[in-house]
C-alpha cells in the first residue's frame, strides 16, 4: 500500500465517525436548506463524493456513472449516499493513486466536512433548547 492510500484510509476512517454522526439526522434535517452559502448538509456530503468521482478519472468506472449521480443527487438518501461513498472507497482502496491525485481532493473534503460540523451545531442547539423547553413544560404543567 502506498503513503497516500493509507493517508486517504486515515481520512476514510475519521469521515466514517462523522457520517455516523450524520445517520442520526433526519430526513428533513439532512435535506434542510442553510441558504445560499451553506446549502444542506446533504449538498455539502455529496460536493464530496463528486470532487473525488469527478477527480479520480482513471477509476470513474469502478465509482459508477458520474453524470447520473449529479443529475439524481438531490434525489438520493443516505443509504444511497453512504453506498456512493463505499464506491470511491472501493476504487482508492484497490487503486494504487498517486499523492497528487488524493491529496486536493482530501483538502477540498476537510473543507466541506468543516461545514457540514457547522451546520450539525445549528441541530444540537434546536434540539437542546427543544429538550429544555419541554422539561420546562413539565415542570409548569401541574
Amino acid at each position: 500500500m502506498n503513503n497516500s492510500n493509507q493517508i486517504y484510509l486515515d481520512v476514510k476512517q475519521s469521515r466514517d465517525e462523522l457520517l455516523n454522526q450524520i445517520k442520526q439526522l433526519s430526513t428533513s434535517q439532512l435535506n434542510y436548506n442553510f441558504g445560499s452559502k451553506f446549502k444542506s448538509i446533504k449538498y455539502n456530503l455529496l460536493q464530496i463524493a463528486y470532487a473525488y468521482h469527478e477527480g479520480l478519472t482513471t477509476h470513474q468506472e469502478q465509482i459508477g456513472d458520474y453524470q447520473l449521480f449529479k443529475e439524481k443527487g438531490h434525489t438520493l438518501n443516505m443509504i444511497d449516499v453512504l453506498n456512493y461513498f463505499d464506491n470511491i472507497d472501493y476504487a482508492i482502496e484497490q487503486n494504487p493513486v498517486h499523492p497528487n491525485e488524493v491529496m486536493p481532493l482530501i483538502f477540498n473534503e476537510y473543507e466541506y466536512r468543516g461545514k457540514i460540523k457547522f451546520l450539525m451545531t445549528f441541530f444540537e442547539v434546536l434540539d437542546s433548547n427543544l429538550e429544555q423547553s419541554i422539561q420546562n413544560l413539565k415542570v409548569t404543567k401541574k
